[in-house]
């Protein structure tokens, strides 16, 4: 079953975003970093954001500034005020709409894939660890972590339903 729709509260309140290899900085770097996210709590934010998106993420950006993400419009990134986390939605054609989560945990990156495996099996491609996300047709890379002092930055990236 698909996961309830977006909703401005609890899932959302819980970043940097990887395009290609380049991390970009959020708004207000320099600060005191924002709380690091568990795999669990991670998890339910992809399922609310991302999962909540499909088939094609055409809300989801507009979602997220509703529920008071900060806009970076150079890179198109939407910033949690509340977590380690943000999102970016890439637009079609080719692959497809893509809706792109990165945060930053302080638990290991085996916990975050063994939690994440709740999606569906990930197995090795070219492109990272792939999944069918929860029965649709719709590809989850989950992209080799980053690991930056005591933060380890995870980018996992849902592409819409073919």
């Amino acid at each position: 079953s698909r996961p309830a729709p977006l909703r401005v509260g609890a899932a959302l309140g819980v970043g940097l975003a990887m395009a290609g290899c380049t991390l970009a900085i959020p708004p207000g770097a320099g600060e005191a970093p924002l709380p690091a996210l568990d795999a669990a709590a991670a998890l339910r934010a992809f399922d609310s954001v991302c999962g909540a998106g499909l088939p094609d993420f055409t809300r989801t950006a507009a979602d997220l500034r509703g529920a008071g993400y900060i806009a970076r419009p150079d890179t198109g990134v939407l910033y949690s005020r509340d977590a380690d986390l943000s999102f970016r939605i890439i637009p079609g054609p080719a692959p497809g709409a893509t809706c792109d989560m990165t945060f930053g945990t302080t638990e290991d990156a085996e916990t975050v894939r063994d939690v994440f495996a709740d999606i569906g099996a990930f197995g090795p491609t070219d492109l990272g660890n792939a999944a069918l996300y929860r029965g649709t047709g719709a590809l989850v890379f989950l992209n080799a972590p980053i690991t930056r002092g005591d933060r380890t930055r995870i980018n996992i990236r849902l592409l819409a339903e073919r």
